[in-house]
């Protein structure tokens, strides 16, 4: 533990009987003393602490937990969440536990299933709104799901005094990484869910929502609080995953300032309901779209892996770029490892059963030293070729003429439509406006035609990505967001353009509808384009759910029976389920608006710490 940590615990956290909770604190010590536990009490401790130290440290510590949403790893910024964000939850859950139906609190016996629970502030509220309330309610089980090792322990430990009757079940587990069997409801008990400021998070909230579905048993009263933010794109969120259980709806309302409380400008949206999950057998496909196998790792150790049909190359990072070696040599190897950013946990995927691969890069000109790996494989290649030169957004990709040049020599090798196209993201800055991008797209479109038939394209949304915006700002690039007045131009603009070239043209995860411009909607993870490449691999049709009728009288006939939509992308997107196998902060082209790294001296330094390791290593870094 750092040394920051240690002036406020010692000998901190130790694990027994296999189960996650803290022993041997100050904190600990001080809270089982307490006769009559309170979460009032909890945040009145963190104040003291809090009003001790200088108002630069406060300032820092709640500067780094960037409103609440990042991943808190240390005791500081515990106490700093609770003195800083504290009451505004316990106001939140407060007023949805009041909005239960009266028929779940005279059921004498539940169990607690609390996402994300961070500290345990849901199971501690509700523990005091029970006693408020003077009711009698036995808590029999709680599981606690937390990414943070250190805000798992403390929240069992909490947990333990607020419910001194309870089995305590912790999970060290993302959303992402749950799997069938975590959840346990029973039949006989009601189940409570507190999902408390977690669904405003991006993540894969279907395949999370699919998992929890299908470990439903008996009755379940489901709680689910946030933030209200006024953007449909995030405020959606709650909505469709309650939808998705269709179960009954108990209280459904948003609180803007000063609603929730009047003289505070919090906010809020809150949701409840309510299921009697039915006695079939559930259905497994969604959960089980990454089927576990058991792998024996280098050093001859066996552990579990994923090995998915689809694999993504990767979003988080440039593989074809800077690791083009590492992918090829993994998939001889059969595995690859990757290490989780939030709590460091290592999980494995297989390549086993993958049958298709997507490639993403800037700069996939070392896939040539691959050709005859390459050819041996169902793939494409989603090639960003943008041109910010003049701007310096992207200092670190090759010249222009040379991308152009790979695109070209990928596309005599590897044969036309395997190689998209994409201008991505559309950025406007005091120095680009809307025709100085259309001038940038005609010029590359002029030179690609006859080489591609597909152009994909985004408009950058600044202030929907805190990574894009805080890398703008700290490169003092004075961008500005799209009004869709500009960019309904823009895509009169380039239908137009696209007069001279008949390319399909297609926006990646927009919401803004633009077809009568000849624009689709685009699915980057597209099976229609697997399809068309692999429509002999009978493992993948049977996959995506594709059935071949070929007859001597009639055209070829593809059905597809089945919806692969990933739901757990962001709400607009198209893409199909994939396993995305790349990590973020390792990308080094170093660009102004990146999304995928913290800050250009982590990639840099991850980067020549992955080439040190020889790029052979189980991880990308070589951790």
């Amino acid at each position: 533990m750092n040394n920051s940590v240690s002036i406020f615990i010692k000998n901190v956290i130790i694990t027994y009987e296999e189960k996650m909770i803290e022993q041997k604190t100050i904190y600990t010590y001080k809270l089982q003393s307490l006769e009559h536990p309170s979460f009032d009490w909890v945040m009145s401790f963190a104040k003291k602490i809090i009003d001790d130290l200088p108002k630069s440290v406060v300032d820092e510590l709640y500067q780094d937990l960037e409103r609440g949403v990042v991943q808190i790893d240390d005791e500081p910024h515990m106490f700093v969440y609770l003195y800083s964000f504290g009451k505004m939850h316990k106001a939140k859950l407060d007023c949805a536990f009041a909005h239960l139906p009266n028929l779940f609190y005279e059921r004498t016996e539940i169990n607690i299933i609390d996402y994300g629970c961070g500290q345990a502030i849901g199971t501690m509220c509700y523990v005091d709104f029970l006693l408020s309330k003077n009711i009698s309610q036995k808590i029999k089980k709680v599981t606690l799901i937390e990414p943070s090792e250190i805000c798992l322990k403390r929240a069992a430990l909490h947990v333990s005094k607020f419910c001194p009757d309870a089995e305590i079940i912790t999970l060290n587990k993302t959303f992402d990484e749950l799997s069938y069997g975590d959840i346990v409801c029973e039949d006989t008990t009601s189940n409570l869910h507190i999902l408390s400021n977690v669904l405003d998070i991006d993540f894969l909230w279907g395949n999370f929502a699919q998992l929890i579905k299908d470990s439903l048993k008996g009755h379940n009263q489901f709680v689910c609080v946030g933030p209200y933010f006024n953007l449909p794109q995030i405020d959606l969120r709650m909505d469709k995953f309650a939808d998705f259980f269709r179960g009954n709806n108990d209280f459904n309302k948003v609180f803007a300032k000063f609603q929730l409380n009047p003289e505070k400008e919090w906010t809020a949206h809150i949701r409840c309901f309510s299921i009697t999950a039915s006695k079939t057998t559930p259905f497994l496909g969604q959960i089980d779209k990454y089927k576990k196998i058991k792998i024996i790792r280098e050093n001859g150790e066996t552990v579990d892996a994923q090995a998915p049909i689809i694999i993504s190359a990767s979003r988080s990072t440039d593989i074809p770029a800077f690791y083009a070696d590492w992918f090829f040599h993994r998939l001889k190897m059969g595995y690859s490892a990757w290490t989780n950013p939030f709590n460091g946990v290592i999980s494995y995927v297989s390549y086993k059963n993958a049958r298709f691969f997507v490639f993403w890069s800037k700069n996939p000109k070392p896939l040539l030293n691959h050709i005859d790996e390459l050819k041996k494989m169902n793939f494409y290649i989603q090639f960003t070729l943008n041109d910010y030169v003049s701007e310096g957004l992207e200092k670190g990709v090759p010249s222009l003429d040379d991308r152009i040049e790979t695109f070209k020599q990928l596309v005599k090798t590897f044969g036309k439509g395997r190689v998209i196209w994409r201008f991505d993201p559309l950025i406007l800055t005091d120095k680009i406006t809307v025709d100085d991008l259309l001038r940038k797209v005609e010029n590359i479109g002029d030179q690609l035609f006859g080489y591609t038939e597909k152009l994909v394209f985004s408009f950058a949304d600044i202030e929907r990505y805190k990574k894009v915006k805080s890398n703008l700002e700290k490169n003092n690039i004075n961008y500005s967001e799209w009004t869709e007045n500009q960019m309904l131009d823009f895509a009169q603009k380039l239908s137009n353009l696209n007069k001279k070239w008949n390319f399909r043209l297609a926006t990646c995860g927009e919401k803004i509808d633009i077809s009568q411009f000849g624009i689709q909607h685009n699915k980057c993870i597209d099976d229609d384009l697997m399809i068309s490449f692999a429509k002999n691999d009978k493992v993948l049709m049977d996959y995506l759910g594709v059935e071949i009728v070929n007859s001597l009288l009639e055209v070829e006939k593809i059905i597809k029976k089945k919806d692969n939509r990933d739901k757990g992308q962001r709400q607009f997107c198209g893409c199909i389920v994939s396993k995305d196998i790349g990590e973020y902060n390792t990308c080094p082209h170093l660009c102004e608006y990146c999304y995928a790294n913290t800050s250009k001296d982590v990639a840099r330094k991850n980067y020549e710490q992955a080439k040190e390791k020889g790029l052979m290593a189980e991880t990308i870094m070589g951790r």
